[in-house]
C-alpha cells in the first residue's frame, strides 16, 4: 500500500476526526489534511455531534468517515457511536484506541464498528486500515 493508492480512494472524502489529545491531534490532522477533501476536528464527543449536526444542516449529507477516539473527557467514543447511529445508521466509524480488551472490541461490533486503529498508531496500520474503510466508500 502506498500513498498514492490510498489517496485514489480518500480525495473526495469528508471526514470528522475526534481526538482529545491535542499533541496527537496536531499530528495526526496533518496528515489527514493530506489526505481527504476536508477534514473537520473535534476535542470530544460532545464537540464532535455538535459539528456533525451542523455539518449536516449546512451540506444536507453525512460526513463519508468519522474516525474516533474512546476515551475522552465530557462524552465518550462509545456514547458518540450510539448517538450517530441513532441519526444515521448507516455511517463509516473508525475507531482508534489504545484499548484492545475483547470486551470494549465486541461492544463496538456490536455497534457496527469494523475498523479499528491501535494507539499509539502506526503509519503501516493507519493506511492499511484507511484504505480497507475508505475504498468501499
Amino acid at each position: 500500500m502506498n500513498f498514492k493508492e490510498l489517496y485514489k480512494h480518500t480525495k473526495d472524502l469528508n471526514i470528522l476526526y475526534v481526538e482529545d489529545d491535542e499533541k496527537l491531534l496536531d499530528e495526526t490532522f496533518d496528515v489527514f489534511d493530506d489526505l481527504f477533501h476536508s477534514v473537520d476536528a473535534a476535542v470530544n464527543g460532545q464537540d464532535a455531534l455538535e459539528k456533525y449536526k451542523n455539518y449536516y444542516f449546512l451540506n444536507s449529507s453525512y460526513y463519508d468517515l468519522v474516525i474516533t477516539d474512546l476515551s475522552m473527557p465530557v462524552m465518550d467514543g462509545y456514547t458518540l457511536i450510539k448517538e450517530l447511529r441513532r441519526i444515521y445508521k448507516d455511517q463509516n466509524i473508525i475507531v482508534i484506541s489504545a484499548h484492545n480488551n475483547s470486551s470494549r472490541l465486541n461492544q463496538l461490533k456490536e455497534l457496527g464498528v469494523t475498523n479499528f486503529i491501535m494507539k499509539p498508531m502506526d503509519a503501516v496500520q493507519l493506511m492499511n486500515t484507511l484504505y480497507s474503510s475508505c475504498k468501499n466508500i
